[in-house]
């Protein structure tokens, strides 16, 4: 049976991004190398010591982008999980520089996004 979804959740998924194409990359770097190689494939064997980075898609996210925290956006921007460009263009945040959030500009991006009819996932209320 699949459970019904009050009006509030039915609204922040509507609201939410759509969700990155599902892909995984592996990187590899053996000790003593000094470049990642990209891994094709599956079961490789890793040394002791070794690194790997792996990438994979992602959920779209909850919620309405254009809601959320500027300053959680920028940590994302500094963590590398999202580009400056992604939080202008997908969460309307605008950061300088220095990676400070610039709140008049974010609430200007903000503004336009949500009154550009092609924007209809994004700042889109009822």
């Amino acid at each position: 049976m699949i459970p019904k979804l009050d009006a509030v959740t039915l609204e922040v998924i509507r609201n939410a991004l759509p969700a990155v194409a599902n892909e995984m990359a592996a990187d590899l770097q053996q000790p003593g190398e000094t470049e990642f190689r990209t891994m094709g494939g599956a079961h490789h064997p890793v040394a002791v010591n070794a690194e790997v980075i792996v990438r994979t898609g992602g959920g779209g996210g909850w919620g309405d982008p254009l809601e959320r925290n500027p300053a959680s956006v920028r940590v994302d921007v500094e963590e590398e999980f999202i580009s400056t460009r992604s939080a202008r263009d997908d969460y309307g945040v605008v950061l300088r520089d220095d990676l400070s959030v610039d709140h008049a500009a974010t609430e200007r991006t903000r503004s336009a996004i949500r009154s550009n009819p092609g924007n209809a996932k994004q700042g889109a209320k009822g």
